[in-house]
């Protein structure tokens, strides 16, 4: 019988182990409070990553805690693979905390670099759970290392249950290995994304929706607001995305419904596809707030929230879903949405939304088989001038986006002739990755500013033309701004005027379009698939034509807010550049290879802890 106990004893532990290896890891509390950014790499959260800024040395500073006993790894890739990244690697082994600066020339074992630009702070292994603290600059110091940029950085991951042989070699990660965007030098930190206490919440989300076959779907939802005598505020948001349609869920937009505080029938169903009067008076009107793929919620600054309830706030919103299902895939059923954080208590500013874009219609033309086009538009002084009040806006947080053929996106800002600070850049745009950013610095928008979006493209794999319109292989150009306190501006858009545009195609490319004004017939589309994309002269005046073409403007804002503006404005504008400050990098790196620091007894113990020593000594003793 103690035979038979002591087996069944060993047969639970070994369980116990095993469900222990087995568990994701949960934020450390601990490195939370030095390292105020923080996400989980991978899905089964097994492997985090925390990291620190220090911009005015030009610093970054990581920490990774991974289930395993083994060696892990960070990279910077320019794509999500291997090749061309700059990896990190380390482990702990008899004490000792190892860490090597890598690069990867394919998908093989990465090089040890020659000069080591990275300095290792602590290592830890504790219940077969490795920590690793280093820290290198943001900025690249010598042609393996890869800068730390502005907007999405790529980052891959791999990590293996056994430490290495010896200090040059590596075991294959196993499978353990992945990538994610990420963008590291937002100003936003992960504490924010705490629910206020004595917030209420409200969930906007569809309802077992048969998303259609088709490979892009825009399904929209009418939805009426909690009924409050007295006005409450949006404190923030959080994306709630059915399991399984992470990928099928794209982005979602929340329109204010003017003047609507009830409905007749409401309305759910694909958008603008016989929708009712009432929902047109919610579609593509007033943004509220916005939410796309890889994006996180939003909590606002405790004395600002978006107005609802009461006699001047929100009462009835839209909800703009874009199914992204590339492989028409059937029988999709999907209960997306998102979560709003309201309160009651009022808190001192009111803040809206206001979006800059280039019109998405077919003026917005790029050529195929092309490496990059930069098409960019603006939002003129007149614009702000009346709709931001006297005392400017200052900016929350910006979402840029684009579709798939997209590739940089900036938002830029002048004043006075001369060019301010960008509110916004990002030179590795991912569609798959669109969260909102923070800025580092307060950034305040005046009356009579100018705001420039600038998007840059590439077609190079592409057979066919692409035009600006709703379809994940259409484009867009555009730039969402949550601002406080409320300011009258809701939209700023601008294009090319469609005249100009049809007779540079009629001039240039295929003839008797030069009056058209409907939406694009086959002929022609097929017309403009003859041009000669290699022949010189055809790019540069397709580049002339987008870079000096005059822009004709619109911007409105609440339809009892100030008269809408519309106007042709010539472009591009000219201002004075902006001088760049960046700190430059102390490289300081050794060409030793590795890097090692000892630990103290409390940190190398690799063994489980004492208690399940203990366990397993009775369990020999029972035996």
């Amino acid at each position: 019988r103690s035979s038979d106990l002591g087996i069944v004893m060993l047969s639970s532990f070994a369980l116990f182990v095993f469900l222990h290896l087995a568990s994701s890891l949960q934020v450390d509390p601990n490195l939370s409070l030095e390292y105020p950014f923080s996400l989980s790499l991978d899905e089964k959260e097994n492997y985090w990553l925390y990291w620190n800024l220090d911009r005015n040395v030009g610093v970054i500073s990581f920490a990774v805690q991974v289930n395993t006993p083994g060696w892990v790894g960070l990279g910077i890739s320019p794509n999500g693979q291997m090749p061309n990244s700059d990896i990190v690697t380390g482990w702990v082994s008899d004490g000792q905390g190892y860490l090597q600066d890598r690069f990867s020339m394919g998908r093989s074992l990465p090089l040890i670099d020659s000069i080591q630009n990275i300095e290792l702070i602590s290592a830890s292994e504790s219940n077969q759970v490795t920590t690793l603290e280093f820290k290198r600059n943001i900025k690249a110091c010598e042609s393996k290392d890869r800068s730390v940029v502005v907007g999405t950085t790529r980052l891959i991951w791999a990590y293996h249950s056994i430490d290495p042989d010896s200090p040059d070699s590596l075991l294959f990660h196993e499978r353990n290995m992945g990538w994610r965007s990420v963008n590291l030098l937002d100003g936003k930190e992960t504490n924010d994304l705490s629910v206020p206490t004595g917030a209420m919440h409200v969930d906007l989300t569809m309802d077992k929706t048969y998303v259609p076959s088709s490979a892009t779907t825009y399904w929209c939802k009418t939805f009426l607001l909690p009924k409050l005598e007295s006005e409450a505020q949006i404190i923030g948001y959080d994306p709630v995305i059915e399991p399984g349609n992470e990928g099928l869920v794209h982005h979602m937009t929340v329109y204010e419904c003017y003047n609507v505080t009830s409905f007749e029938t409401g309305f759910d169903g694909v958008c603008r596809a016989n929708m009712p009067q009432e929902a047109w008076r919610c579609y593509a009107t007033v943004a509220v707030l916005g939410w796309a793929v890889g994006g996180r919620g939003e909590r606002f600054p405790s004395d600002v929230g978006y107005p609802f309830g009461g006699k001047t706030g929100l009462h009835s919103v839209l909800i703009e879903m874009h199914y992204d299902n590339p492989k028409t895939m059937t029988g999709l059923v999907d209960s997306s949405g998102l979560r709003l954080y309201y309160t009651t208590i009022p808190r001192k500013y009111d803040a809206t939304t206001v979006t800059v874009a280039y019109h998405s219609d077919p003026s917005l033309f790029l050529l195929r088989k092309q490496q990059a086009i930069t098409v960019s538009t603006i939002c003129p002084a007149n614009c702000t001038k009346a709709g931001i009040p006297k005392e400017g806006v200052t900016v929350l947080y910006t979402l840029l986006h684009s579709h798939i053929a997209g590739r940089a996106l900036t938002l830029r800002h002048f004043r006075n002739g001369k060019e301010l600070p960008e509110i916004l850049r990002n030179d590795n745009y991912d569609f798959n990755y669109q969260d909102t950013v923070a800025p580092a610095k307060e950034i305040k928008i005046l009356p009579g500013d100018t705001l420039q979006i600038e998007c840059t493209y590439t077609t190079e794999s592409r057979s066919f033309n692409t035009f600006g319109g709703l379809g994940t292989n259409d484009e867009m150009c555009l730039a969402t701004m949550t601002v406080y306190p409320a300011a009258t501006l809701r939209n700023c858009l601008s294009r090319i005027p469609y005249s100009h545009f049809t007779s540079f195609i009629n001039d240039s490319f295929v003839k008797g379009w030069a009056q058209y004004k409907g939406p694009l017939p086959s002929q022609i589309v097929d017309g403009l698939n003859t041009i000669d994309v290699s022949n010189p002269s055809v790019r540069k005046a397709y580049d002339e034509f987008l870079s000096t073409a005059e822009r004709e403007l619109f911007c409105n804002g609440k339809l009892d807010g100030f008269i809408p503006i519309s106007a042709v404005v010539p472009f591009p504008q000219k201002f004075e550049p902006q001088p760049t400050e960046e700190p430059v990098p102390q490289c300081t790196g050794s060409g030793l290879g590795l890097q090692s620091v000892t630990l103290s007894g409390a940190h190398y113990l690799k063994a489980i802890p004492l208690m399940l020593l203990l366990f397993v000594f009775l369990c020999f003793e029972t035996i």
